[in-house]
């Protein structure tokens, strides 16, 4: 069971000592007439999808005691939680020999005992995890009128956290993960970050400097609201940006991205890499900002625009895509956003604000290839779809289709 909270006193003549020493890896704890032991922690969070978070919630905190190299259990575990997805500790039958209690659990952020409240220091503001809100009103409320002052992530813990910043992070090849902001990269810390030449950390940044700078007013908005929204939590939108081999493609305020890739379409032109990531970050918007009302998200199946998936897709790219690529000087104003065949993606050489392709690549006969498909019937189309999916290897059957997903929102 998880003690009872009680709030610290401090009495004239008390003489202060320190409790320990918390780091990335657990702590150094410190009991009178004892050497300092040193503790481990567990840490996960559900939203984890194998890239670095910033911050993670402490399951399991244990401790080599007799020093003999092996944890036993369960009078090694020194202290174990459990969390409902809003961060209430789950009672239950938990193992609990830590002295002192480990407040750091949900999210990473320090439990406050005072005065038997329970809530968690997240920095600018209070959350009450038995509540899922915060205590205080947002200080950029008025740019989200849409949102409760006091919300926090959404309301939905599970696809989001709160890493206490502006919002807008990036993968690192090697682990772990940095945040764009004002042009610039930081680490969990808060110190200035300096990506590698050719990383994917570097590419990222270029593509984001350039939508931010280069890609005109909706460009600008775009990616600055992203970085300083505040409605996940203190004061953002979580968006994970990681690389991935082949095209673009947002799920769940993640972003896979592949920088040396642009995408041609139906007249020949190219998009480059950064416009495409800029579509997606469009998909972000419009999803974390609770996507658009029921009805204009149609599949074509349903009677919705026959040349785009779905009228989000056709949403995003008259919205963000073609204002921002056009702002960019590359004219990109495709007319569709089909299945397997509609488009293709084609290597560019430049750079990721480039769209200048390959030459080995034969745009015209590519082009040419894209407006055919375009003509197919939309039985034809669905097929070529399955195709596409059994030659990943994937049993079609198994595999929802686009125009079976999110039917309604």
């Amino acid at each position: 069971m998880k003690p009872a909270l009680q709030t610290p006193r401090c009495n004239p003549g008390d003489t202060m000592v320190i409790e320990a020493v918390y780091h990335s890896e657990g702590r150094v704890a410190y009991t009178a007439g004892a050497n300092p032991r040193y503790e481990y922690s567990i840490k996960d969070h559900p939203r984890d999808f194998g890239v670095g978070a910033p911050k993670s919630s402490t399951r399991l905190t244990f401790c080599d005691l007799n020093s003999d190299g092996a944890i036993q259990t369960p009078s090694e575990i020194l202290q174990e939680n459990h969390y409902y997805p809003f961060g209430l500790a789950l009672n239950g039958p938990w193992m609990n020999n830590a002295a002192p209690y480990n407040l750091y659990q949900y999210n990473g952020k320090e439990l406050q005992p005072d005065h038997g409240l329970g809530w968690y220091d997240y920095g600018a503001r209070m959350y009450m995890p038995e509540l899922g809100r915060w205590n205080g009103v947002d200080a950029l409320a008025e740019k989200y009128a849409g949102w409760s002052t006091y919300n926090y992530v959404l309301g939905n813990p599970i696809s989001f956290i709160d890493p206490d910043g502006r919002e807008v992070w990036i993968s690192l090849e090697g682990g772990g993960s940095v945040q764009y902001r004002n042009g610039r990269l930081y680490d969990g810390n808060g110190n200035k970050y300096k990506a590698e030449k050719g990383s994917f950390a570097s590419s990222v940044q270029k593509s984001l400097r350039a939508i931010e700078r280069q890609g005109g007013k909706v460009g600008r908005e775009l990616v600055s609201r992203l970085a300083s929204a505040p409605a996940t939590g203190e004061n953002g939108i979580l968006v994970n940006i990681y690389a991935q081999t082949g095209g673009a493609a947002y799920q769940s305020g993640n972003i896979g991205f592949d920088p040396s890739l642009g995408l041609l379409n139906e007249s020949g032109e190219v998009l480059s890499p950064a416009g495409i990531l800029a579509h997606e970050l469009g998909h972000g918007f419009v999803q974390l900002n609770g996507g658009l009302k029921d009805g204009n998200l149609k599949w074509f199946s349903e009677g919705g625009d026959p040349y785009y998936t779905n009228l989000e897709e056709k949403y995003v790219i008259q919205t963000f895509e073609q204002p921002i690529a056009n702002a960019m000087g590359m004219p990109f104003n495709r007319k569709q956003h089909g299945l397997s065949g509609e488009s293709s993606v084609v290597p560019v050489v430049g750079g990721v604000t480039s769209n200048r392709v390959s030459a080995y690549i034969n745009v015209s006969s590519i082009a040419s290839e894209i407006r055919q498909n375009m003509l197919d019937p939309i039985q034809t189309r669905k097929e070529r779809y399955f195709d596409a999916l059994r030659k990943a290897g994937i049993d079609p059957s198994s595999f929802p289709a686009p125009w079976e997903i999110n039917k309604k929102r």
